[in-house]
Protein backbone atom coordinates (compact mmCIF):
# COMPACT_ATOMS: atom_id res chain seq x y z
CA UNK A 1 0.00 0.00 0.00
CA UNK A 2 1.49 3.64 -0.56
CA UNK A 3 0.25 6.86 0.39
CA UNK A 4 -1.57 7.64 -3.16
CA UNK A 5 -3.55 4.36 -2.79
CA UNK A 6 -4.68 5.58 0.46
CA UNK A 7 -5.39 9.31 -0.05
CA UNK A 8 -7.76 8.03 -2.92
CA UNK A 9 -9.34 5.17 -0.70
CA UNK A 10 -9.97 7.52 2.19
CA UNK A 11 -11.62 10.45 -0.62
CA UNK A 12 -13.48 7.29 -2.30
CA UNK A 13 -14.93 6.24 1.26
CA UNK A 14 -15.96 9.78 2.81
CA UNK A 15 -17.91 10.60 -0.84
CA UNK A 16 -19.77 7.37 -0.71
CA UNK A 17 -22.86 7.00 1.24
CA UNK A 18 -22.34 3.17 0.82
CA UNK A 19 -19.59 0.87 2.16
CA UNK A 20 -16.64 1.22 -0.70
CA UNK A 21 -14.99 -2.01 -1.44
CA UNK A 22 -11.40 -1.61 -0.49
CA UNK A 23 -8.28 -2.42 -2.71
CA UNK A 24 -6.37 -5.78 -1.51
CA UNK A 25 -9.37 -6.10 0.83
CA UNK A 26 -8.65 -9.12 2.59
CA UNK A 27 -4.92 -7.79 3.70
CA UNK A 28 -6.00 -4.06 3.67
CA UNK A 29 -5.59 -3.54 7.29
CA UNK A 30 -2.28 -5.80 7.76
CA UNK A 31 -0.68 -3.26 4.15
CA UNK A 32 -1.82 0.12 6.03
CA UNK A 33 -0.03 -1.67 9.32
CA UNK A 34 3.12 -2.36 7.23
CA UNK A 35 3.04 1.19 5.57
CA UNK A 36 3.04 3.15 8.89
CA UNK A 37 5.83 0.84 10.51
CA UNK A 38 7.72 1.51 8.07
CA UNK A 39 7.50 5.17 8.10
CA UNK A 40 8.24 4.76 11.71
CA UNK A 41 11.03 2.35 11.37
CA UNK A 42 11.91 5.23 8.37
CA UNK A 43 11.78 7.97 11.11
CA UNK A 44 14.38 6.36 13.57
CA UNK A 45 16.55 5.41 10.44
CA UNK A 46 16.82 9.16 10.17
CA UNK A 47 17.17 9.93 13.86
CA UNK A 48 20.01 7.06 13.88
CA UNK A 49 22.11 8.45 11.28
CA UNK A 50 21.86 12.13 12.57
CA UNK A 51 19.77 13.89 10.10
CA UNK A 52 18.50 17.48 10.59
CA UNK A 53 15.55 17.66 12.44
CA UNK A 54 13.61 19.21 9.64
CA UNK A 55 13.97 15.76 7.42
CA UNK A 56 12.99 14.53 10.30
CA UNK A 57 10.34 16.41 10.81
CA UNK A 58 8.75 15.99 7.55
CA UNK A 59 8.97 12.48 7.74
CA UNK A 60 7.30 12.80 11.53
CA UNK A 61 4.50 15.16 9.75
CA UNK A 62 3.60 12.93 7.01
CA UNK A 63 3.10 10.09 9.54
CA UNK A 64 1.05 12.24 11.57
CA UNK A 65 -1.08 13.07 8.01
CA UNK A 66 -1.20 8.95 7.52
CA UNK A 67 -2.42 8.09 10.72
CA UNK A 68 -4.94 10.96 10.62
CA UNK A 69 -6.30 9.83 7.31
CA UNK A 70 -6.33 5.71 8.76
CA UNK A 71 -8.63 6.82 11.52
CA UNK A 72 -10.96 8.92 9.94
CA UNK A 73 -11.22 5.96 7.17
CA UNK A 74 -11.87 3.46 9.98
CA UNK A 75 -14.38 6.31 11.84
CA UNK A 76 -16.33 6.34 8.59
CA UNK A 77 -16.42 2.78 8.03
CA UNK A 78 -17.49 1.61 11.02
CA UNK A 79 -20.21 4.37 10.54
CA UNK A 80 -21.30 2.74 8.01
CA UNK A 81 -20.90 -0.66 9.34
CA UNK A 82 -23.18 0.23 12.78
CA UNK A 83 -25.93 1.15 9.81
CA UNK A 84 -25.58 -1.80 8.45
CA UNK A 85 -26.42 -3.59 11.22
CA UNK A 86 -29.31 -1.20 12.10
CA UNK A 87 -30.39 -1.70 8.84
CA UNK A 88 -30.16 -5.65 9.53
CA UNK A 89 -31.68 -5.88 12.75
CA UNK A 90 -34.88 -3.45 11.90
CA UNK A 91 -35.62 -5.47 8.59
CA UNK A 92 -34.04 -8.80 9.07
CA UNK A 93 -31.71 -7.93 5.39
CA UNK A 94 -28.21 -7.73 5.33
CA UNK A 95 -27.03 -5.68 1.95
CA UNK A 96 -25.32 -8.26 0.19
CA UNK A 97 -23.30 -5.32 -1.87
CA UNK A 98 -22.50 -3.93 1.73
CA UNK A 99 -21.52 -7.04 3.06
CA UNK A 100 -19.20 -8.38 0.48
CA UNK A 101 -16.92 -4.79 1.32
CA UNK A 102 -16.02 -5.56 4.64
CA UNK A 103 -12.29 -6.32 5.27
CA UNK A 104 -12.56 -10.17 7.16
CA UNK A 105 -11.82 -8.28 10.67
CA UNK A 106 -15.09 -6.01 9.40
CA UNK A 107 -17.00 -9.23 8.64
CA UNK A 108 -16.30 -11.00 12.11
CA UNK A 109 -17.03 -7.71 14.28
CA UNK A 110 -20.45 -7.64 11.72
CA UNK A 111 -21.35 -10.46 12.20
CA UNK A 112 -20.58 -10.95 16.68
CA UNK A 113 -22.50 -8.08 16.56
CA UNK A 114 -25.32 -9.19 14.42
CA UNK A 115 -25.50 -12.28 16.70
CA UNK A 116 -25.36 -10.78 19.77
CA UNK A 117 -27.97 -8.63 18.89
CA UNK A 118 -30.28 -10.95 17.67
CA UNK A 119 -29.74 -13.19 20.72
CA UNK A 120 -30.97 -9.88 23.01
CA UNK A 121 -33.72 -9.34 20.80
CA UNK A 122 -34.75 -13.60 21.50
CA UNK A 123 -33.98 -13.20 25.02
CA UNK A 124 -36.04 -9.95 25.30
CA UNK A 125 -38.89 -12.12 23.62
CA UNK A 126 -38.95 -15.22 25.66
CA UNK A 127 -39.26 -12.82 28.75
CA UNK A 128 -42.35 -11.11 27.41
CA UNK A 129 -43.90 -14.43 26.87
CA UNK A 130 -43.08 -14.97 30.31
CA UNK A 131 -40.30 -17.04 29.79
CA UNK A 132 -38.09 -19.60 31.81
CA UNK A 133 -35.22 -18.79 34.35
CA UNK A 134 -31.82 -17.85 32.54
CA UNK A 135 -29.95 -20.45 31.98
CA UNK A 136 -26.39 -18.76 31.96
CA UNK A 137 -24.28 -22.07 30.15
CA UNK A 138 -25.01 -25.65 29.38
CA UNK A 139 -22.89 -28.23 28.41
CA UNK A 140 -23.92 -30.07 25.65
CA UNK A 141 -23.02 -34.13 24.91
CA UNK A 142 -23.03 -35.42 21.60
CA UNK A 143 -22.55 -38.84 19.78
CA UNK A 144 -22.68 -36.64 16.48
CA UNK A 145 -20.36 -33.58 17.70
CA UNK A 146 -16.73 -33.64 15.38
CA UNK A 147 -14.17 -36.06 16.79
CA UNK A 148 -12.51 -33.01 18.46
CA UNK A 149 -15.29 -31.87 20.55
CA UNK A 150 -17.10 -35.11 21.57
CA UNK A 151 -16.44 -35.00 25.29
CA UNK A 152 -17.88 -31.82 25.47
CA UNK A 153 -19.31 -28.50 24.07
CA UNK A 154 -19.71 -25.37 26.08
CA UNK A 155 -22.64 -23.31 24.78
CA UNK A 156 -23.44 -19.67 25.85
CA UNK A 157 -27.12 -19.09 26.69
CA UNK A 158 -29.21 -18.56 23.46
CA UNK A 159 -27.81 -21.40 21.19
CA UNK A 160 -31.12 -21.82 18.39
CA UNK A 161 -32.76 -25.02 19.15
CA UNK A 162 -31.76 -25.83 15.88
CA UNK A 163 -28.33 -26.11 15.79
CA UNK A 164 -28.04 -28.61 19.19
CA UNK A 165 -28.15 -32.27 17.46
CA UNK A 166 -31.11 -34.44 18.15
CA UNK A 167 -29.44 -36.88 20.46
CA UNK A 168 -28.08 -34.02 22.57
CA UNK A 169 -28.06 -34.28 26.33
CA UNK A 170 -28.56 -31.13 27.44
CA UNK A 171 -27.45 -31.13 31.43
CA UNK A 172 -28.18 -27.28 32.70
CA UNK A 173 -26.60 -25.18 35.79
CA UNK A 174 -28.70 -27.04 38.01
CA UNK A 175 -27.34 -30.28 37.17
CA UNK A 176 -30.53 -31.88 36.02
CA UNK A 177 -30.93 -33.35 32.14
CA UNK A 178 -33.31 -31.95 30.02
Amino acid sequence: MDIETLFEVYIKEIRSKQLCKLPEQENFFRRLGALLKDLEDEIEQLKARGEPDEVVAEVTEKYRNITSYVDDLCKVRRKKILSMLIHNVLTGKTSEAGYENLTPEEKEWYDEMIEKTNKHIERIKDLLKGGEKEIKEIVIVSATAPPELQEFSRVVMGLPKELVPSDAIIISEGGGAK
